[in-house]
């Protein structure tokens, strides 16, 4: 969408956002403050590059892949000025999990909900206080496919001394592990294919399989599934395979960590399509927490983690010093990429790859369709008691909403639709939309409670012989301090198949109060637990299933609410809740905002001849 930045207006923008400041709304937890600044510059570009040995141009940021890693203190304030040096490409950058609170919406990234994209040799600055959270988190892009094209990093923030933070945990060392799935084609290649209408002689295109799995930027493809490459050809010219490549290092290895000591695994998917399962030979993993909240600690020899999610584990290093295998499948999906394999490394063994067989290791690891293996383990964790940062479930519902994940042609595309309705992007960035109280900015009503019709998970929800389907902004409207269940339902696709969806809120977390297999929710209250169920911003939705969670509409703004596969949020799966602060005072765009759709240099203009309201 068309996207405009002159500097008049980023000065009036500016100007606006100092004059305003005092009317900014105020979140119902506001975060600490330690005084500490971190600064971070983040240029983004193109560049070659061989992840699993197959060279493709991807997205990098300061030149590296995966982009700089943020690490920071509980309180700190975070700066990160973005330049973006794609050729044609607008941009964002979202925090996945930091909670954007104290009036910060525009700094949460959602492309068109929390701001305007940065347009190509742009610069827009990120600056926002970490609130009351610690743990593990990562940043991507969100906008288009981006982050599934190298466009992320890590991002870690550490309990504060100056405010007693502690752990409920110790480790001695520590290591991040970032798994993503990579493709050999582009992220606009795949939407090209997803939005093919059917016709005689077209259709959809899926965007497959993943060719590789990825640990840190790293993995390995079979270079013998390629077609030659001509001698004459460049880089760039034909996909080029080479094992030698140090971009593709197969002896890709975690540590090396210290013999009986206790290691911490930071691990994250930021996968665009695959739900995946990591296992370490002959270690068990101790989980100690879940998308930055502590949980109930569990031991685990497989663990689950969908698209988007965060882990904190523990492991032992009590076996002899030698090299293990650390081993990655797809699950939830029928495969077709080969698992990943690493060596985590103890001090003082040899170098190299472990000598035993990674294959057996993998074909241990649940088979891709073992829906108990996932419910059973997506129901084990429950919140630690007495943690000082999660607070207790809230009791007393004011608000159910039912949400069937469907998918059905719409306009002659599939789609994937949210109770009959494929979400679109609006031209105008939501935050804008409601600062300035213009009309048109987005779709209202557009989206129930309820879906349509009486809905069946093993039944196609709206063939359009029943009701007429839509696309629009769904946003639902609710009211600081209500607290909200959202009932997420599976349905079917049109090939009568159930696809797995992990869904991120942006903004808050919430509880998980259950989750099940074939079947619809019934309304019954008996496989939920609202005693002290697990506290996270991720959570996945198993086909032909159904998952419960609870949030408090504690942070006024509109945040995004998406399936976290890449290829379902440009087929409409997403929604926007917009919390409605109690004040009745949206916080004013932020100075140098970027602007776009409705809001240009004349609309601020009016806005100051009418005395900071418009007509």
């Amino acid at each position: 969408m068309a996207c405009s930045v002159l500097p008049a207006a980023a000065l009036l923008l500016g100007t606006l956002a100092l004059l305003l400041a005092a009317q900014q709304a105020t979140a119902s937890y506001p975060p600490q403050v330690s005084g500490n600044t971190k600064e971070y510059n983040f240029t983004v570009s193109y560049a070659f590059w061989a992840p699993d040995c197959v060279e493709r141009s991807i997205i990098v940021v300061n030149g590296q892949y995966p982009g700089p890693a943020i690490d920071v203190q509980r309180g700190d304030r975070v700066i990160v000025r973005v330049t973006n040096q794609l050729y044609a490409e607008g941009i964002s950058i979202h925090w996945h999990g930091i909670l954007q609170t104290g009036g910060s919406a525009y700094m949460d990234g959602s492309a068109y909900v929390s701001h305007c994209p940065i347009l190509p040799h742009e610069t827009f600055v990120y600056n926002f206080t970490v609130p009351d959270q610690v743990g593990t988190f990562w940043w991507h892009g969100h906008n288009a496919g981006h982050s599934s094209e190298g466009f992320y990093g890590s991002f870690v923030v550490r309990p504060n001394p100056a405010f007693g933070d502690t752990e409920p945990f110790q480790a001695d060392g520590e290591s991040m592990l970032l798994m993503n799935d990579w493709w050999h084609r582009s992220h606009q290649d795949q939407f090209i294919g997803l939005d093919i209408p059917q016709n005689p002689t077209s259709d959809f295109r899926f965007v497959g399989e993943p060719q590789s799995l990825l640990l840190n930027g790293r993995g390995q493809y079979n270079c013998s599934l390629l077609a030659s490459v001509p001698a004459a050809y460049s880089a760039g010219d034909a996909l080029n395979c080479s094992t030698t490549s140090p971009q593709c290092s197969p002896n890709t290895v975690i540590g090396p960590i210290t013999p009986n000591s206790t290691h911490r695994l930071r691990i994250v998917n930021t996968g665009s399509l695959s739900f995946l399962n990591i296992a370490i030979e002959g270690h068990n993993m101790t989980v100690v927490a879940a998308d930055a909240n502590y949980v109930t600690p569990v031991s685990v020899k497989y663990l689950d983690v969908w698209a988007g999610q965060r882990y904190d584990v523990l492991i032992t290093a009590d076996q002899p010093v030698a090299n293990y295998w650390i081993t990655v499948t797809v699950r939830g999906r029928r495969p077709n990429t080969p698992p990943g394999r690493w060596a985590l490394q103890y001090a003082g063994a040899p170098a190299g790859l472990p000598t035993t067989n990674a294959s057996a290791l993998a074909a241990q690891q649940p088979a891709w369709d073992n829906q108990n293996f996932t419910l059973a383990q997506q129901n084990l964790y429950t919140s630690l008691g007495g943690s000082n940062l999660t607070d207790p479930v809230a009791q007393n519902p004011t608000r159910q909403i039912v949400l069937v994940n469907s998918q059905n042609r719409v306009d002659g595309r599939k789609r994937n639709v949210l109770n009959g309705v494929a979400y679109v992007d609006p031209m105008t960035p939501i935050t804008h939309t409601l600062f300035f109280n213009m009309t048109g900015g987005y779709t209202t009503g557009l989206i129930s409670d309820q879906p349509p019709l009486t809905y069946n998970y093993i039944k196609t929800i709206g063939s359009p012989d029943n009701y007429t389907l839509a696309t629009g902004q769904s946003v639902f409207e609710v009211n600081e301090g209500d607290v909200i269940d959202v009932v997420l339902q599976n349905g079917v696709t049109l090939v009568n198949a159930s696809d797995p969806h992990p869904w991120h809120l942006h903004g808050m977390d919430f509880w998980v109060l259950g989750s099940a297999a074939g079947e619809n929710f019934n309304g019954s209250t008996a496989k939920l637990n609202t005693v002290n169920p697990v506290y996270r911003s991720t959570v996945g939705l198993i086909a032909y299933g159904w998952t419960y969670i609870r949030f408090v509409a504690s942070n006024p703004g509109p945040w995004f609410f998406h399936c976290h596969l890449i290829s379902h949020m440009h087929m409409g799966m997403n929604t926007v809740i917009n919390i409605k602060p109690a004040s009745g005072v949206y916080p004013a765009p932020p100075p140098g905002s970027q602007m776009c759709g409705m809001v240009t240099p004349l609309v601020l203009q009016d806005f100051f001849l009418q005395g900071g309201r418009l007509k």
